[in-house]
């Protein structure tokens, strides 16, 4: 990505530095490729106390240069019925990284009781490369895969890789996001996923070792902010034709072509 943006005058051939005084304008950011997103269509949308796809998806490198991911984070949403009770996914449930949880209006979890229903476990939650049929390993650090319930209902999964996904500039690449369903569920029973955008600009910065954008330290983790990262990605333009997660090329999902992304579900 360039750093600045010089003016040059068509008859007089001089150029004017965006970095002066003489020329003024938006805070502008160039990138040397990127990504396209998009909602792929489901394996099966069957709703089932099984291992399931939740969500597909692509993510397609412009021709002008490859591209990076280093994090992404799906909002899930649902009910599920059990017995005579509808327990809505975050709904009622205290924030926990052990899992999707549901809950009802009537009974809120607490760190003390047991009243909510867990219906994915984190430890399940795992991304592949459809195409090679590979698990993309999540990263060792301590959020490499991190679920926040929402007390007004729906969670939000995080996903970091234990390296950067790389995609090869006119290459589409195609995930999944799988996890074992705790409960068959009743008709009408449905569990819905998508990814979300919630930035409303952007910046460039490092990617740290500890699995959080420089400037939002809490990034990996927290999953619920109105200005959440949901989707973090290089044009690999490093200075010096250089990249690593320590130069400052990484960006936000602002203006990420195809987010947010269709919702897939999976219905009873």
């Amino acid at each position: 990505m360039a750093s600045s943006t010089d003016a040059i005058g068509a008859s007089s051939g001089n150029t004017i530095s965006a970095n002066t005084a003489s020329i003024c304008g938006n805070y502008q950011i160039l990138y040397k490729s990127k990504p396209t997103i998009a909602a792929a269509s489901l394996p099966s949308t069957v709703f089932g106390a099984e291992t399931k796809t939740l969500y597909r998806w692509t993510v397609t490198a412009d021709s002008k240069g490859d591209i990076g991911w280093q994090k992404i984070v799906f909002d899930v949403s649902g009910s599920v019925q059990i017995g005579s009770d509808v327990y809505t996914i975050g709904a009622g449930t205290a924030t926990s990284t052990n899992g999707i949880y549901m809950g009802t209006s009537t009974t809120v979890n607490t760190a003390n009781d047991n009243v909510a229903k867990s219906l994915i476990a984190t430890s399940s939650l795992k991304v592949y490369n459809v195409g090679t049929g590979v698990e993309v390993t999540a990263s060792s650090g301590s959020a490499f895969v991190y679920v926040w319930n929402n007390l007004a209902g729906g969670a939000r999964v995080t996903f970091i890789p234990a390296s950067e996904e790389i995609i090869a500039a006119g290459v589409t690449k195609t995930y999944e996001l799988r996890g074992d369903i705790g409960y068959g569920g009743k008709a009408g029973d449905s569990i819905s996923t998508k990814i979300a955008s919630r930035n409303t600009a952007t910046s460039t910065a490092a990617f740290h070792s500890n699995n959080y954008f420089v400037g939002n330290a809490n990034i990996a983790v927290e999953g619920y902010g109105t200005s959440t990262n949901t989707f973090i990605w290089t044009d690999r333009s490093g200075v010096g034709a250089t990249h690593s997660n320590s130069t400052a090329d990484w960006s936000l999902d602002f203006k990420v072509s195809g987010l947010s992304t269709a919702t897939l579900s999976l219905s009873k």
